[in-house]
């Protein structure tokens, strides 16, 4: 298990999204070395989901839920740690960065405007 994981477990063992509060004890709590082991296990995820059976629609949806709050806390945390967003999920395979475009409004690639995104509170959309 990775060292997020059991974070993430502390905070919310129920599964449900994290509140904004749980977010700043997220990110307090993680090091920069979590990012690579977040971005690994979405992978690990998308290649799960992949492999379901068409009629396990659930599974899917789990996944899916996992995948986004995983990539609301990597915006976050790409930047608690000040990285260049374009080299450090540079890594993200397809799908990992469709959800992270999503938890970026789309502007994971395009740094400055997804710095700025960043800068509003978690979770507020204007």
């Amino acid at each position: 298990m990775f060292r997020f994981q059991e974070t993430l477990r502390t905070l919310r063992s129920d599964g449900a999204p994290l509140t904004p509060a749980e977010v700043e004890t997220f990110v307090a709590a993680s090091r920069v070395e979590d990012i690579s082991d977040m971005l690994a296990w979405m992978e690990r995820l998308a290649t799960e989901k992949i492999n379901l059976p068409e009629w396990d629609g659930d599974s899917s949806d789990d996944i899916s839920k996992a995948q986004m709050e995983l990539a609301r806390l990597l915006v976050v945390l790409v930047t608690r740690f000040d990285l260049d967003p374009e080299i450090t999920l540079a890594s993200a395979g397809e799908e990992t960065g469709r959800w992270l475009d999503i938890a970026g409004q789309g502007e994971v690639r395009r740094a400055p405007l997804w710095r700025q995104w960043l800068r509003r509170p978690f979770g507020r959309r204007s």
